[in-house]
């Protein structure tokens, strides 16, 4: 019992004092067919106002998404 009350205290202290964020997230971008429909892609994205950079690739139609630290990314916002 005492290894139960000791463990969900330690629990308790390290998730006080733990924090996490989100770095980046990869993407898929449909309907990228020119450099210019990358460009337009990548330069809204770096329009909003939790995103540091993006860098999206027209082969793979793919992009990662890096956030910039402290901030709370909107998801809703990338749609």
């Amino acid at each position: 019992m005492k290894k139960v009350v000791f463990f969900s205290f330690l629990c308790l202290f390290v998730s006080s004092f733990c924090k996490g964020q989100w770095v980046y997230a990869e993407i898929g971008v449909n309907g990228l067919t020119c450099s210019m429909c990358t460009k337009s892609v990548d330069n809204a994205l770096s329009k909003l106002s939790f995103v540091e950079r993006v860098g999206v690739n027209l082969e793979t139609t793919a992009g990662r998404i890096y956030f910039k630290e402290g901030s709370q990314p909107n998801l809703a916002a990338i749609n």
